[in-house]
């Protein structure tokens, strides 16, 4: 019985020796010393016209967050009118670590005028980086960077007036109740169906629904 006692006591020693040899050996990371984004503008007035669709309109260049250790940064633009504190931004995602990025005034009109801003107006904006790596770390935001921004009605008409409106001749050539032409990205292409039910019937063409703008026809 003393020998069986002694080996129970024996295996049980082994045992507590044993166990803090499998304790896990976990090493945790946390974001400390955290340093903000920065933000620049290449201009902060920024006027859109529809003549330079492809051309860079404004470029921001930003400076990486540090979350205190390496990690995999997610960047995104963020563009408000002041006075909305960012509550309901429009935003752009800023691939990996690049340090610049660049709108064409398309591109760059589009996102602007998803805020709602009136067209051919100077409106203020402002734009910041927000950076984040996890949903479990709070997300740091760069500096704010006022803009003046003047977009532009990205869709565009002309207007048909002719001799192919109202067969009784009571209101043909009349812009206001012409059929248009409809140009989906403002570049000057405009399309549409308009019916001529007589052989060559004369027309002309006009900017706006009426005869006091630019009107386009021979005489």
């Amino acid at each position: 019985m003393k020998t069986l006692l002694t080996k129970f006591l024996a295996i049980c020693s082994i045992g507590l020796l044993v166990l803090p040899a499998c304790k896990k050996d976990e090493k945790k990371v946390y974001a400390t010393n955290v340093a903000t984004s920065g933000l620049q503008a290449s201009s902060t007035t920024i006027v859109l016209t529809k003549a330079d669709l492809t051309k860079t309109a404004i470029t921001f260049n930003l400076t990486q967050a540090d979350f205190g250790y390496s990690a995999a940064i997610n960047n995104v633009l963020q563009i408000d009118a002041p006075g909305d504190n960012f509550a309901n931004p429009k935003e752009f995602t800023i691939s990996g670590k690049t340090a610049t990025q660049a709108f064409t005034t398309q591109d760059f009109n589009n996102l602007v005028l998803a805020l709602n801003l009136p067209t051919g107006v100077a409106s203020p904006v402002q734009a910041r980086i927000k950076s984040s790596i996890s949903a479990t770390v709070a997300p740091v935001y760069s500096n704010v960077v006022s803009l003046t921004v003047t977009p532009f009605a990205l869709i565009s008409y002309v207007w048909v007036p002719g001799e192919y409106q109202n067969s009784d001749g009571s209101k043909q050539w009349s812009p206001p109740t012409a059929d248009s032409l409809v140009s989906p990205t403002g570049n000057g292409v405009y399309s549409g169906y308009v019916y001529f039910s007589k052989a060559n019937s004369s027309f002309k063409v006009t900017s706006n629904p009426d005869w006091n703008h630019s009107n386009y026809g021979k005489g």
